[in-house]
């Protein structure tokens, strides 16, 4: 008798697995279908210079010519980067086949850059690379996440500067965007090498690699805005998670900031007040940076920035308000830019719903309100129906995921510590 209950519960549990391993229907009406992607075709095809270009147009700035000097040194920091990817704008071992110098200006002028003022912006990244998308794509993604840096913003946004070259490599584990920018004129002048200034005359003192004296007659600057604003447009990331120096220090991550300068024509700026709003209700939890807040001080007198402490939300509109004091009068700025949306089909989700995917399809997944970096809690899942699950990355917004299977076959996906709210991802096609 004990033998024959024994058996009648093996096979009740073999029938339940059986059972809970097959395929079931759910209606289309119950399936939360995806939604679109952002929309790059204005980017399509673009490389480097060519999206950097776009993020200053954006911006109201020139676009920056092209300079293969620049770009080879550019690309030799990148080679350097790829086996090196902790260096950041040095290089330490001199024992690299790809070493060409330890500042950017040396491995500059490495490649026959004379101007001395070259100014270097870094991205290294050994996250999960898209083979199924072309190589501009990473690059873009790079430039957008060096946009959120401040102190990599304001330079790649300087006024000054008019030539640079981009670079990027990656030697399939690391990755490496490097941009170095310059000052066409500057360098031009230089390689005249004039040696001995004329008298009463201002010139520029340590600009040139080989001593070479620059009249400030011969480089004035073109016209320039009053100011810079940043985000503008439809392309601004969410989040930003992190730069060298960190001036959001105790925070693993925080809404992109938000920043205004100033061109020196403006003078001398006062700021009143510099607010955020989502539609017409202001972001409250914030944090300004100024010359006197920052805490690398590596902003001047002409800089801000607002940090929202929260990433902010995906295709959504914001507005910034920036009140200043300038020459005894007070001013106003405002302007408005919305965040882009994921970069594959998207969910925005509060748990417990049904999913429609595609097999083979890749999904981006964001728990509404739910943010976090190196303390995600681990996700779980149940897989049935043939279904097989990828976690392609894991993001401050959510999840990457691939389901790979026939129609019918689903995954419930959840936080460990909320089963109850477990997703069905379910294979419609």
């Amino acid at each position: 008798m004990k033998s024959l209950i024994l058996w009648l519960g093996l096979f009740a549990a073999a029938f339940a697995l059986f059972q809970y391993q097959q395929s079931y229907k759910i209606a289309p009406e119950n399936l939360v279908q995806p939604s679109a992607p952002q929309d790059r075709s204005a980017v399509e095809g673009l490389d480097g210079l060519g999206y950097l270009n776009f993020l200053r147009e954006t911006a109201g700035l020139q676009p920056l010519s092209h300079s293969s000097v620049l770009e080879q040194s550019a690309r030799n920091h990148a080679r350097y980067l790829t086996q090196h990817p902790d260096d950041g704008h040095d290089e330490k071992n001199r024992a690299s086949p790809y070493f060409t110098g330890n500042r950017p200006s040396e491995r500059a002028r490495h490649t026959g850059y004379m101007y001395e003022g070259v100014h270097e912006n870094v991205s290294t990244s050994s996250r999960f690379q898209d083979t199924d998308r072309p190589s501009e794509f990473v690059v873009q993604q790079q430039l957008d996440g060096l946009m959120t840096a401040i102190y990599h913003r304001f330079s790649l946004l300087e006024q000054s500067i008019d030539e640079v070259g981009v670079a990027y490599e990656t030697d399939g584990a690391h990755a490496a965007l490097v941009a170095n920018q310059g000052h066409r004129a500057f360098d031009r002048l230089c390689r005249l090498g004039r040696l001995k200034a004329e008298p009463n005359r201002y010139f520029y003192k340590h600009s040139c690699h080989n001593g070479a004296v620059v009249y400030a007659d011969e480089v004035q600057n073109r016209r320039e805005l009053l100011y810079t604003v940043y985000p503008t447009g439809h392309f601004a990331m969410p989040d930003f998670q992190g730069e060298r120096p960190d001036p959001m220090p105790g925070h693993e991550f925080t809404g992109n900031p938000v920043s205004i300068v100033f061109s020196e024509q403006a003078g001398r700026v006062e700021m009143r007040s510099f607010k955020l709003y989502r539609g017409e209700q202001e972001i409250k939890n914030t944090r300004i940076l100024t010359k006197h807040s920052d805490p690398n001080r590596e902003f001047d007198e002409r800089q801000f920035a607002l940090f929202p402490i929260r990433p902010l939300e995906y295709d959504t509109l914001y507005r910034a308000v920036f009140e200043f004091e300038r020459k005894g009068k007070k001013e106003r700025a405002q302007w408005s830019f919305r965040t882009k949306k994921p970069d594959y089909p998207y969910f925005i989700v509060k748990g417990d719903e049904k999913l429609a995917l595609q097999s083979g399809e890749k999904y981006f997944i964001h728990w509404q309100n739910h943010w976090c970096l190196k303390t995600c809690p681990q996700l779980v899942y149940q897989q049935r129906g043939g279904a097989q699950l990828e976690i392609l990355e894991r993001q401050i917004g959510g999840v990457l995921v691939r389901v790979t299977g026939v129609a019918g076959g689903n995954v419930r996906l959840m936080f460990e510590n909320d089963r109850d709210k477990a997703l069905v991802l379910y294979l419609s096609s």
